[in-house]
């Protein structure tokens, strides 16, 4: 071995990871320091998965709405107006218009003629009117009603609201009866809508823009409108109307749609009228325009200076605090103004002179008083904080105090119309759908205190959902399965003397345990042991502690009360969704429930739950209370806490959740549980406060921060990169971090050469010395170039939105990543739900900064500068928040890099089928010519962000780019909790780690029709283009695809402020060359959304629906629950006096209620057949899009009768049917059973039916199937690219010829999020797609326009989407079959996380076809056969073997195959090894069952795709793909498993040169364990595993294996490398070192092994291990022995 690396260096608080050649480790970290990214494993420690079991709080009051008050059961709140009689007027998302009685806050159930809801129809023959006869808007394809847009109220209470997508603005009076539609507005996009009198009349303006018409490029027809009408008293039809056209931009550009734009980013606009009609006023990018009115006649008024162009009247801008007059020609200036960043603007109908504005980023409404002629202004009043809950009486609540949450943002579509002001009244929509009420004329500085009236609305979530949501967001966390076994358990009280019956008690008992648990005497409630019988006074000493076997099995008792329902174990995170899918609320919040449930678990009360293992002393416990109220009952439960704190080491974290914390006296309660669950001294180290979360999100982000504070990640690293060839001399590229307890982990990349194999002191050698240089340059760290380099002079980039914003685009000078575009780089922060946390502020430690504001504008740019390598943070303390760190680039952790200089690919063919020929024939040859002198650069994604381009020679970065959906995960660096965390010498701050761009990039060249030179458009010819598409990894589930053909950057001209040259079109003028944005996929799982980002950076978004729901979730137990609230609230709360619920306590139906139950009930309990469902979206394929009717498979149905469910048979001619409609524009979802069902929220005896819905894979996923990426997960497989051939959409079989064949790449679906569909299917993305037209739209409330089909898939006109792998499982119900299949199907979640083996032609040069066979191995071991070639069908598939992995086995198959052509029977084979690699360290407790392999597999039909001969496969996109995979995998005849000793030889313990293969086997297996079944102290098992991806070398396979200490988990154990004979399958290892003995393999040491990579006549590897002293590169020598390889073919590095 030539090469010694500095070592790893292991201190108490600071560990130093050299991680050489993209090896990482990692070590244990102690709670009390927080991150957000786990530790990288490799000390043992950090291989030891922490306990965690969630107790969540299922009392009642977890009912309420997340957003407070009496539920109202919105679904959001788009606008709000107020009648003259103080009643409101709301626009409700998704389903039209309802009325709120202020005085009950609750919906007018006659509002609508008793429809609840205005939901109009074709046949209104209200508005059969001369002005709207031919009405059609319900059946536009998206209803006004469910998306109607701004709302204004006229003088007489009519109210006037656009209808989205139909051209017509609606009129109903106050009753919800229509009186009219003004049709043919010009504007189909609605922003705003208001009424001003002006000359005696009522004055409508509507404004907006068009979906049709004239205009340029992608921005066709998108043309701004005001439509502005006479309505006389106020709903006069007849009065004059004018269109005032808005084509020109605030610059005075003639730029068509500018203004109101083709996205729905124009949220960011809104506009308002001055009372007395004389100024138009808009909001834009968080600043103000302002524009003179003309009259046009009839009072009808228009802005002036927009269509000559010349200009606005006034500017107001928020950032620096300007207002600029061009009417008066004076500027004026004031830092100290204190105008927040501008969303929503309205002006006073009293004032000419005063505008209201709220800001979204600040979460605040503010009063601005104007003074036009002197360019000044003043902000009188400021209101409002996100993150509390508003309660009190009117006028009790001051004005900071009252909660908004992106106040005056509308729900459907994002836009800034959700403020309306009038004479007396302010109302301000939030995003959380609410509506807060203020009395205008005390919103005066002196009396604001006193101006806060009421909160109406609320959204639909309730906090129990929400912390479910946030709960299932946790554990599908790919890094949080790997590093916590999770276990989950609910608590509330008890109803009797002992809780644990599951029969309703009397009545008096209902709040017994909730007001006298905890005595220990007679009468005390216990919730974790089965309620003895008869029951016994005392200390609960008997009865069953745990029922089953665990980890199978609940708590003893398990009612609606208390359980434990999931034990904490490795498997959890996969069963709890279940549990929360079931789960129900009941009465009371006894401490006692939780604290009986934590201590008798951990304890092991009866020997049953040894969750604490000695072997595993490093081990960490934890147990995360959640509660959203006042706990009773302290006497009992702190003791317990405490004592398993000391005691048992377990740790219990308390959570205030909904506003808890506010409740002076329920904090002191949770403070005394912090205290007794972490330390025993206030304010010691050890000391874990009290978690504050006052809704979902900020729940998930606690939730998610402590978890990464417990645990440990497990180990994840690459392999070295090495380029060129031996001749050359070649390089290695390492990547290294050192780890930051308290930051971003400090980055290396370094190359060093290799020596030519003529060097004469060390031939082949690795060139340590950092001054050493060959002919392709110097040794270099671009860590440090980078800092040379500096953060100022650095070349960054995105995509964001240029039709929007134009001069945000990066073209010219590739560096839009900074400060002055924060507000668009904003809306992507905020795109999947995040929000960047207001870190700096004036009450932080460097509050004196310049800059510091509270709000988090400051702070958006804060983490735009961080990226680009500023310390906003405050590393190393003193408060200069504008230096450079000491350290700029972020940690390369998973990522391989790819090196590409000039163009390279072969032309030598011998086949017109190869890709070569297709070069040959179309000019590659002179692209190689042009491209000649093209600059070598060494792509790496890092955990900052980006993906870096480095130039090769020096190392120094060309450009970073930003992808536009890991922006949405860039807030999560932000921990408040940092903030002068640190002393050192000053107080220092810090920031969480977090996974960015964490894949590996592939490149390949391509002929297609590619961007223009700047990133505007899709040309009309092909020509050559390098494409590089990078996956997220760990980052997300997503990928960006570039065009990197030309990879440095020309600069273009600029303006003399420096701004990109544009003409009027907004189309970059100045010139300039370097990389482009082609377009970027996300799956957005939170939000079940998939999201596409094109190369103008609109963002379309298409929905989908995901999981799983009950009858609770159901229309009729809505309007139940409802009626029940309402009842509790006037029986005043009691517990023993229900006579209000008693009174509607009885069961009733649809038949006792005109229209139903669901719009007109006033029970409790609803019985019926039928139960419907709003806001459920279908894809189109899982139902007949005629009459609705769902198909078999779209859904499986289960009844729990008797404790177990069962499937109730689903489908047209099922038990249970499902309809999919429309009802009043919304999508609703009905389910009839042939039986009444019932929903019971009262105090009635009959219980409510257990029914619950999933959704199967068929009846999930996007409606636009070409852009259904709805299954895709973590995308840790690194995509192939090839080129496909067309197909017969009706047959599958090739057509064409090789001139219609497509690029297209090749990548598994991931490691999977908590859907049970993601992750188990292959994505075939079209590379060509943008050059195609689209007539679609997406699924936005606004209907967004596609325009083209840039990320389309390829294939779904016969997949029907992505390409699935059927996810098997014994269980045929969870696939939607009646059957079971106990032999051969796999309990394991399924994943494709290995990257896919493709042979292309290229590598086959006999081979009869184009395009490729594709080879690919999932978690659950099936290794399966996709056809891409022009023979036969594509798309058909064949498992060829499966490897038959379980839950006992544990041989999951994380890492990609290799394959190569045997030198001896010339057949292709595949090799590949099993191990839990999330689980490096893991043994098995009790019985030794583990049982991983490596193999080796042969395909005797290749090179051709044959079909199974007893069980061929559908296509999957056809109905009976799941049965007819589920029959082949469990028929005896069916797919082979690698345990049929007649088709596969086992080899173990043979070894060299010993072959008994014979020409029938398949192929071999050994088996790298003893499955001896006995206890871990006695087994010769010995749990081995791989720990990366075989190498096959000269008819050797090399595997890397690690071997964990088995009585010593906390200790790292031994990494190994094993050759084994390629074809014949025995144990050869003798030649890598002569310390070898037969029979076993090479051992290198402590620590944790990469893949080996080849370089000329040896395998390098690298070691990841804590001693110093170790060497961490290691290299062997390879055998002789000659095969033949596909290694150049399927894997994409030059």
């Amino acid at each position: 071995m030539n090469m010694k690396t500095k070592r790893l260096n292991i201190k108490n608080i600071f560990y130093f990871f050299r991680l050489n050649i993209f090896i990482f480790l990692a070590v244990l970290f102690t709670f009390p320091q927080s991150h957000s990214k786990p530790i990288p494993p490799g000390s043992g420690e950090g291989d030891v998965p922490a306990n965690i079991l969630f107790l969540l709080d299922s009392s009642k009051s977890m009912q309420t709405p997340v957003s407070g008050g009496t539920y109202l059961g919105l679904e959001g709140v788009d606008w709000a107006v107020e009648l003259s009689d103080g009643n409101l007027i709301v626009g409700e998302k998704g389903n039209g218009v309802v009325k709120i009685l202020t005085a009950d806050n609750k919906k007018d159930n006659s509002f609508a003629k008793n429809k609840v809801n205005f939901g109009g129809s074709n046949n209104d023959n209200d508005c059969s009117t001369p002005s709207s006869a031919g009405f059609v808007g319900g059946l536009s394809k998206k209803s006004w009603v469910a998306s109607s847009a701004s709302g204004a109220v006229s003088s007489n209470d009519t109210i006037w609201f656009g209808s989205q997508g139909t051209n017509n603005i609606v009129g109903i009076d106050s009753n919800g009866v229509c009186v009219g539609v003004f049709k043919n507005t010009r504007v189909d996009y609605y922003k705003s809508l208001e009424i001003r009198n002006i000359g005696g009349d009522d004055i409508l303006f509507a404004f907006g823009r068009t979906f049709g018409g004239e205009g340029p490029g992608n921005n066709s027809g998108k043309l701004g409108y005001l439509y502005v009408k006479n309505l006389g008293n106020g709903s006069s039809l007849t009065g004059k109307a004018f269109h005032c056209e808005l084509h020109k931009d605030f610059n005075g550009r003639d730029r068509k749609g500018q203004l109101f734009n083709t996205t729905k980013k124009d949220m960011s606009i809104s506009m308002t009228v001055s009372k007395d009609g004389n100024y138009f006023h808009f909001s834009r990018k968080g600043n103000i325009f302002s524009f003179k009115a003309e009259d046009k006649g009839n009072n009808l008024r228009c802005p002036v200076n927009i269509s000559n162009g010349s200009g606005e009247a006034f500017t107001i801008n928020s950032v620096d605090q300007t207002m600029n007059s061009k009417e008066y020609g004076i500027s004026t200036t004031d830092a100290d103004r204190g105008l927040n960043s501008v969303y929503s603007v309205s002006a006073s109908v009293d004032d000419d002179n005063i505008i209201y504005v709220t800001s979204k980023a600040s979460h605040t409404l503010q009063k601005v008083r104007l003074d036009i002629t002197n360019a000044s202004y003043e902000v009188l009043v400021t209101a409002g904080k996100k993150g509390i809950k508003t309660t009190g009486d009117a006028g009790t609540v001051a004005a900071s105090d009252v909660s908004l949450d992106e106040p005056g943002r509308t729900q459907t579509d994002k836009i800034a119309e959700n403020l309306w002001v009038g004479s007396s009244t302010i109302l301000v929509g939030s995003k959380n759908g609410t509506i807060q009420k203020f009395d205008e004329n005390k919103f005066t500085s002196a009396d604001k205190d006193t101006s806060w009236q009421a909160q109406y609305g609320g959204g639909k979530t309730t906090r129990f959902d929400g912390a479910k949501e946030a709960i299932l967001d946790i554990i599908s966390d790919s890094s949080l399965q790997a590093g916590a076994n999770f276990g989950f358990g609910h608590w509330n009280g008890g109803e009797g003397e002992h809780s644990g019956s599951v029969q309703r008690k009397t009545r008096p008992y209902e709040g017994y345990c909730h007001r006298n648990s905890g005595t220990g005497g007679p009468g005390s409630c216990y919730y974790y042991r089965e309620d003895p019988q008869p029951p016994s006074p005392g200390p609960q000493d008997t009865g069953v502690a745990w029922k089953g076997e665990h980890p199978q099995g609940t708590s003893g008792m398990c009612t609606r009360h208390s359980c434990i329902n999931v034990a904490v174990h490795k498997n959890g995170y996969r069963e709890i969704p279940d549990v929360l899918a079931d789960l129900k609320m009941a009465y009371a919040t006894d401490s006692d429930a939780f604290a009986d449930l934590a201590y008798g678990y951990f304890t092991n009360l009866d020997g049953k739950t040894p969750v604490i293992n000695d072997r595993r002393p490093c081990q960490q416990h934890y147990v995360i209370v959640i509660g959203d109220g006042r706990m009773f009952n302290e006497g009992r439960s702190i003791p317990n806490i405490k004592e398993l704190r000391t005691e048992y080491g377990v740790r219990t974290l308390f959570v205030a959740y909904g506003g808890a914390y506010q409740d002076p006296v329920a904090k002191k309660i949770f403070d005394r549980f912090a205290k007794a669950g972490s330390c025993d001294i206030d304010g010691s180290a050890e000391c874990v406060e009290t978690i504050e979360a006052s809704d979902p999100a900020q729940l998930k982000t606690e939730l998610d921060s402590r978890i990464r504070q417990i645990i440990a990640d497990r180990l994840s690293f690459s392999a070295p990169s090495i380029t060129a060839s031996i001749q050359e001399g070649g390089a290695i590229y390492q990547a290294q971090f050192n780890y930051e307890p308290n930051g971003e982990w400090r980055g290396n990349l370094i190359r060093k050469a290799i020596k030519p194999a003529d060097d004469p002191d060390d031939p082949g050698g690795v060139a340590d010395s950092p001054t050493y240089a060959d002919r392709n340059g110097k040794n270099w760290n671009a860590g440090d170039e980078l800092v040379r380099l500096g953060s100022d002079s650095r070349n960054v980039w995105t995509a964001l939105d240029t039709l929007e914003s134009p001069e945000t685009n990066y073209v010219s000078n590739w560096n839009n990543w900074n400060e002055t575009n924060y507000q668009q780089i904003n809306l992507l922060f905020e795109e999947t739900g995040n929000v960047v946390s207001d870190y700096h502020n004036t009450s932080s430690t460097c509050k004196n900064e310049s800059g510091v504001a509270d709000g988090n504008i400051d702070d958006q740019k804060g983490v735009i500068n961080f990226l680009r390598g500023k310390d906003y943070y405050d590393y190393n303390g003193g408060c200069n928040i504008t230096e450079d760190r000491g350290s700029i680039l972020a940690d390369i952790y998973h990522s391989q890099l790819v090196e590409v200089g000039p163009p390279g690919a072969n032309t030598l063919f011998t086949s017109n089928n190869q890709e070569a020929y297709w070069r040959a024939t179309k000019g590659y040859a002179q692209f190689k010519r042009d491209k000649n002198n093209r600059t070598r650069l060494v792509y790496a994604g890092s955990n900052g962000g980006m993906l870096h381009a480095f130039r090769a020679s020096d190392g120094v970065e060309e450009w970073a780019f930003v992808p536009p959906m890991v922006i949405p995960q860039l807030p999560l660096l932000v921990n408040t909790s940092l903030d002068g965390a640190f002393k050192k010498t000053i107080k220092a701050g810090g920031s969480n780690a977090i996974f960015g761009v964490d894949g590996s990039p592939v490149i390949h060249d391509v002929y297609i029709k590619g961007l223009n030179a700047t990133g505007t458009d899709y040309e009309t010819t092909k020509s050559w283009r390098t494409l590089l598409m990078v996956p997220f990894g760990r980052g997300g589930p997503g990928f960006s695809v570039l065009d990197v053909t030309n990879p440095t950057i020309v600069k273009g001209e600029t303006n003399d402020d420096g701004s990109i040259q544009m003409d009027n079109e907004g189309n970059v003028t100045g010139g300039g060359s370097g990389p482009l944005h082609m377009f970027t996929i996300y799956n957005d799982t939170y939000n079940n959304r998939v999201i596409r980002v094109d190369h103008d950076g609109v963002v379309n978004r298409f929905d989908y629906q995901s999981g799983s729901f009950s009858l609770q979730d159901s229309l009729e137990a809505e309007q139940a629950i409802n009626n029940h609230s309402q009842a509790k609230v006037d029986d005043n709360d009691s517990d023993t006096d229900f006579t209000q619920r008693d009174l509607i306590s009885v069961c009733e139906s649809d038949d006792d209620f005109t229209p139903n139950f669901r719009t007109a009930g006033d029970k409790s309990c609803y019985k019926g057949k039928t139960f419907t469902f709003s806001n459920i979206t279908l894809p189109t394929g899982s139902y007949d899009t005629t009459t609705g009717v769902l198909k078999d498979g779209a859904l499986v149905v289960s009844e729990n009768l008797s404790g177990d469910y069962s499937t109730l048979p689903f489908g047209p001619t099922g038990t249970v049917q499902g309809k999919y409609t429309t009802d009043t524009g919304n999508p609703v979802l009905t389910i009839t059973f042939s039986s009444d069902k019932i929903f019971n929220e009262g105090t009635g005896p009959e219980l409510s039916s257990k029914i619950r819905f999933d959704s199967t894979c068929d009846g999930s996923g996007v409606a636009n199937a070409k852009f259904d990426y709805s299954q895709l997960g973590e995308t840790w497989s690194t995509p192939r690219i090839l080129r496909v051939p067309k197909f017969d959409p009706t047959t599958g079989k090739s057509t064409g010829t090789l001139n219609d064949d497509r690029y297209v790449a090749v990548m598994g679906a991931g490691y999977p999020s908590s859907s049970k569909c993601s992750g188990s299917a292959m994505f075939f993305v079209d590379l060509e797609g943008g050059a195609d037209v689209s007539t679609d739209t997406d699924d936005t409330d606004a209907g967004q326009a596609l325009n083209h089909e840039a990320g389309k898939l390829y294939g779904t006109e016969i997949l029907g989407g992505p390409l699935k792998i059927i996810d098997s499982d014994p269980d045929g119900k969870k696939l939607g079959l009646s059957g079971t299949y106990p032999t051969n199907a796999s309990p394991v979640k399924n994943a494709i996380t290995a990257a896919p083996v493709v042979i292309t032609a290229d590598a086959v040069g006999n081979a009869p076809w184009r395009g490729g066979l594709v080879y690919i191995n999932d978690m659950e071991g099936k290794i399966t056969k996709i056809n891409l070639t022009s023979d036969k069908k594509l798309f058909d598939q064949q498992v060829i073997i499966n490897l038959k992995a379980n839950d006992t086995n544990k041989r999951l198959s994380f890492f990609e195959m290799d394959g190569a052509i045997g030198s001896s029977t010339g057949n292709f084979w595949l090799f590949g090894g099993t191990g839990d690699f999330n689980r490096i360290s893991e043994i098995d407790d009790g019985m030794s069952l583990m049982d991983n392999i490596v193999y080796g597999v042969r395909d005797f039909d290749f090179p051709f795709f044959v079909p199974h001969p007893n069980y061929p496969l559908p296509i999957s996109g056809e109905a009976d793909f799941v049965s007819k995979s589920m029959e082949a995998l469990e028929a005896e005849n069916g797919v082979p498993t690698i345990e049929d000793m007649d088709l596969c030889i086992d080899t173990t313990g043979t070894n060299a040169p010993q072959c008994s293969l014979t020409s029938s086997k398949i192929g071999w297996r050994y088996h790298l364990g003893n499955a001896d079944g006995l206890p871990t102290g006695e087994t010769e098992n010995l749990f081995r595993k791989t720990s990366a991806a075989p190498t096959v070398h000269r008819g050797k396979v090399y595997y890397p294996i690690y071997e964990p200490d088995k009585f010593n988990n906390c200790s790292l154990g031994t990494a190994y490398v094993c050759a084994y004979d390629d074809e014949c399958g025995y144990l050869d290892s003798l030649h890598i070192d002569s310390s070898v003995q037969a029979g076993n393999c090479y051992e290198v040491g402590s620590g944790i092994l990469s893949k080996l990579v080849v370089f000329g006549s040896r395998l390098f590897a690298n070691l990841a291990g804590p001693s110093e002293d170790s060497e961490t590169l290691v290299e062997i020598l390879a055998s002789d022995k000659q095969f033949r390889s596909y290694r150049k073919s399927w894997r994409e590095n030059f």
